[in-house]
């Protein structure tokens, strides 16, 4: 497991899905890109960062390839003295085969850790999404669901993505829902599982250093002002921690939060 035990105890946020590597999806086109996105995070508060580039189990995306472009960009913050932690991740096309293949160790998990991010066409059928979502669970992962507020059968249903949650998976919002960047049905969706208090950890998603960037303080600053701060920090600080060091997620229902 990569791990910065000084950035990933410290306090401060830490970002579980961003973009940031060139090259790889439609993310940041190079390398200043990064570093750009880099600093606007660290700028913001946050303290270490996942690279979850777009993965499919058809191949094109290696695990290897993933931690070499991490270990480049992190040499160039640190040259550059920017002080900000970047790991490995995958955003991974849930499918068929994703299960097996995150089992042989072809598909990554959150820097290392029993926490696969996935991901589903947005029109998937609900059916399909909790059989694969089993699936993995079943294969010894805690899988985290990536957006599930973008998907129209938990915009249509928003109980689905809880009962995800009651059955052990996680769930993880986008920041650019909370402001509608990704329409208006994501938007009311998002405040309704917030609402419900199911989902575990909100991340960027950041694909730019111009247009869903990397910066997480206005949403720390939503968080608090509209649930409360200890919302906010259990979904930006503790368990984005708690996920990059392969511990126990809390869940903010139990938590009264």
């Amino acid at each position: 497991m990569f791990k910065n035990e000084t950035a990933a105890t410290h306090s401060g946020m830490i970002d579980i899905h961003a973009h940031i590597l060139p090259g790889f999806d439609d993310g940041a086109k190079s390398l200043s890109d990064a570093m750009i996105m880099a600093e606007m995070a660290e700028e913001s508060g946050v303290n270490a960062i996942v690279a979850t580039p777009h993965v499919h189990s058809s191949g094109g995306v290696r695990l290897e390839m993933v931690e070499a472009g991490v270990e480049t960009l992190r040499q160039k913050l640190l040259a550059a003295g920017t002080e900000i932690a970047v790991f490995p991740g995958m955003e991974i096309m849930a499918d068929d085969a994703a299960p097996s293949l995150l089992a042989k160790g072809k598909l990554g998990t959150l820097n290392a850790s029993r926490y696969p991010l996935l991901e589903f066409a947005f029109s998937e059928q609900p059916e399909r999404m909790t059989r694969l979502l089993m699936r993995t669970a079943s294969e010894g992962f805690v899988p985290i669901v990536a957006h599930p507020e973008r998907y129209y059968a938990v915009q249509d249903m928003p109980e689905l993505a809880a009962g995800w949650g009651r059955s052990g998976l996680l769930l993880q919002l986008d920041k650019g829902s909370l402001f509608g960047r990704m329409g208006e049905r994501a938007a009311r969706c998002a405040r309704t599982l917030l609402n419900m208090r199911c989902i575990h950890v909100i991340a960027s998603d950041a694909h730019g250093p111009a247009e869903r960037t990397a910066s997480l303080y206005r949403t720390q600053e939503y968080v608090a002002l509209r649930y409360s701060y200890e919302y906010a920090q259990l979904l930006l600080e503790v368990n984005p921690r708690a996920i990059l060091l392969n511990q126990p997620v809390l869940q903010p229902a139990l938590e009264g939060i």
